[in-house]
């Protein structure tokens, strides 16, 4: 809501009038001047006499903030330099929100809250967001429908693509013409199941920093949203390739490995470059500070990440050689499953990952809010 609702625990949630940006105060912060920690807004909150709200614990803002309609009895006062708020109170319970897509959007319904929105436990951690519902959720209900169809995509595209390889190979007249009708069919398979397999990447991993962990309706049913999906994705993998490769070339000075410094490099900035352009908003070149300082405040959390995903990428490039060196035609029926599977469980770990910092990020952040009230106070006093 335009203002603020009170939870169970001592905490506000404010929106900034200025920048919109959202997020959770100590309740000691009312009885003073909080400040918008994007933009520096001053805002004045007076507490309400009763409001009931179910609000989702942790709400990562990424890429977009999240509108919802102001409550029923709202009053405000603008000044140039402060905004007042006096949330009267609602009869009404307010849902948690939802998020669908990689731009978060806001759900609400006065009926019931949403079931796809999963409220952590108080003190869940690093076990709890790299464990739960994570290494299994391709396989969910919830999700079971689009890893088969993202499997299904990726085996048409990899035996269209084999036989026109076989084709092109032959090098007789007949074999180009199987090149050439084969190839084409493959590069329209191949980009549309890409596409729906970057989209399902993209939801998957802004789904899970909101806890948005039972959605169905992911991803976009229009495929031109798909494909810009997938254009995204391989700009920001590009990126990553890019400054890797000019990592990699400095260090090839020292010695000859090149191409392992580079696959590694690459390994380590993409979700640095993924979660950076989510959170910044921006296409050409993604950089995000509370992203980077995180590498030093959450470095722990970092580091699991970075294990758990060479654990998990090792088995599909182990099934994928192994398979095309016995039978190049029987390696898509294995392999396609296995990428998909795997693609899932990355954006889930990602995800996870964003929600972890940028959770602890806010902790820190409500108690130096909550130090410096405190102090105010003692000040005034």
């Amino acid at each position: 809501a335009n203002g603020m609702n009170q939870t169970e625990s001592n905490f506000v949630w404010l929106t900034c009038p200025k920048c919109r940006w959202r997020r959770e105060f100590p309740q000691s912060a009312v009885k003073g001047d909080a400040r918008c920690r994007q933009c520096g807004t001053a805002v004045i909150v007076s507490p309400p006499p009763a409001v009931e709200a179910i609000l989702p614990e942790d709400t990562l803002m990424m890429e977009e903030p999240v509108e919802l309609p102001p409550a029923s009895g709202v009053q405000h006062v603008t000044t140039p330099s402060e905004v007042e708020y006096q949330l009267a109170p609602s009869p009404l319970p307010r849902p948690p929100m939802m998020v669908r897509s990689d731009v978060a959007r806001g759900s609400v319904s006065e009926e019931k809250p949403r079931e796809d929105v999963v409220t952590p436990p108080r003190r869940a951690g690093l076990a709890w967001a790299f464990t739960n519902n994570v290494f299994d959720f391709p396989f969910q209900k919830y999700s079971l429908a689009q890893w088969v169809c993202a499997s299904l995509g990726l085996i048409v595209g990899d035996e269209l693509a084999l036989l026109a390889l076989m084709g092109l190979y032959s090098g007789t007249e007949a074999g180009a013409l199987q090149a050439g009708c084969f190839g084409i069919a493959a590069f329209f398979a191949l980009l549309f199941s890409l596409s729906y397999l970057a989209a399902s990447f993209l939801d998957i991993t802004v789904n899970a920093a909101h806890n948005v962990d039972k959605a169905h309706d992911w991803p976009d049913s229009n495929w031109r949203d798909r494909m810009w999906s997938l254009v995204r994705v391989v700009w920001w993998e590009v990126i990553a390739g890019t400054l890797a490769a000019a990592i990699a070339g400095l260090a090839s000075f020292i010695g000859d490995f090149f191409g392992w410094a580079c696959l590694v490099f690459t390994f380590l900035l993409t979700p640095i470059v993924v979660l950076s352009a989510l959170e910044a908003d921006v296409i050409l070149f993604p950089i995000s500070r509370p992203i980077f300082r995180t590498l030093r405040m959450a470095w722990s959390a970092w580091a699991l990440f970075y294990v758990l995903t060479a654990i998990l990428w090792t088995p599909n490039e182990l099934v994928t050689r192994l398979l095309y060196n016995r039978s190049p035609f029987l390696m898509p029926l294995a392999a396609g499953p296995v990428l998909a599977a795997t693609v899932f469980i990355y954006g889930r770990l990602l995800g996870r990952l964003a929600w972890f910092i940028l959770r602890s990020s806010d902790s820190e952040q409500d108690r130096k809010t909550e130090q410096r009230m405190v102090e105010q106070e003692r000040w005034e006093m």
